[in-house]
């Protein structure tokens, strides 16, 4: 995988090659999501050309600065871009995974910036245990708690309890995370 900084570079000076290479190498990821919580292929190319130029605009406004990878703010720029079609297409409430439900709490002030929440949450979760992943992953993909305990072979009750405990982890790491701090107070 390339660099922030080659990407970064490749979009400030419109390089096709690397323009390219962003499209080959992260589309799949972006069509996948778009797919799997109602979209279709042309949406996905939609909200792919629609996050590119947010990016762009960033980048050449010098307002980007990342803390994670490429692949990862792509993907939340991305995210955040699909959710926002979907609640202006939709009547009711719209969200991905019931995470949002719990990461909200995190949120008391609205200029608590998504774009650095997402990259908040994708860091301290890939640093929660793997069975917490799995559990959380399996919610997200919307299982009931019986598909998940049969998936990962444990109790219903067990599988309750556990992704409780996981998601209130979850939270707790991210709500003392210094960074946490540091984008609420914008």
């Amino acid at each position: 995988m390339k660099s922030n900084s080659y990407y970064i570079k490749g979009i400030s000076e419109n390089r096709l090659k690397v323009l390219n290479e962003i499209y080959s190498d992260f589309s799949p990821m972006i069509n996948n999501l778009v797919k799997r919580n109602s979209g279709n292929d042309d949406d996905a190319k939609d909200v792919f050309q629609e996050s590119l130029l947010v990016i762009f605009n960033k980048v050449k406004s010098n307002q980007l600065e990342l803390s994670a990878s490429f692949s990862t703010y792509l993907y939340s720029v991305a995210r955040l871009t699909w959710l926002k079609k979907l609640k202006k297409n939709s009547k009711t409430k719209v969200t991905f995974s019931d995470v949002e439900e719990y990461i909200s709490d995190l949120e008391e002030d609205e200029s608590f910036d998504r774009s650095e929440k997402s990259l908040l949450y994708h860091y301290h979760f890939k640093r929660i245990a793997s069975e917490c992943q799995q559990i959380l992953i399996h919610t997200f993909n919307r299982l009931s708690g019986e598909e998940i305990a049969e998936k990962m072979g444990y109790t219903k009750e067990y599988v309750k309890r556990k992704r409780y405990k996981c998601k209130s982890h979850l939270i707790e790491i991210i709500q003392n995370d210094p960074k946490y701090s540091e984008i609420k107070s914008f």
